[in-house]
């Protein structure tokens, strides 16, 4: 168009002509409006629609669809528990029983690896 408009703003501006000619009340005012034959309006109205065909193709390509993947973490958590016990056996079973992953407030260590990565098709 000319130096006025960005380029989105100018295909923006194209968009709603396009919209707004597909209207036959509105396209029929402009053909009165501005004095323009039919043919001359429909001619204009092709053109229109080319530009934001192409305009939308564009757009259309570069847009990317991020890639989906599964990724297989393996964790290991470390928690030092403190019990009372009369001996180290039964201390042992003790904190078995009372560890858990969820936070607990019990200071915790964090190991994590990568097991796997698989990109879904």
């Amino acid at each position: 168009m000319n130096d006025i408009f960005t380029k989105e703003e100018e295909s923006t501006i194209l968009e709603i002509a396009r919209v707004a000619l597909s209207d036959a009340e509105v396209y029929d005012y402009f053909a009165d409006k501005l004095d323009l034959a039919d043919d001359e309006l429909k001619a204009l109205q092709g053109r229109i629609e080319s530009i934001t065909d192409n305009s939308l193709q564009e757009k259309d390509e570069k847009i990317t669809v991020p890639n989906q993947w599964d990724v297989t973490i393996e964790a290991r958590i470390v928690k030092t528990i403190r019990v009372s016990s009369p001996d180290k056996q039964k201390a042992v079973e003790e904190a078995h029983e009372i560890f858990s992953v969820l936070n607990d407030d019990t200071p915790e260590e964090y190991e994590q690896n990568t097991k796997a990565v698989n990109k879904i098709a």
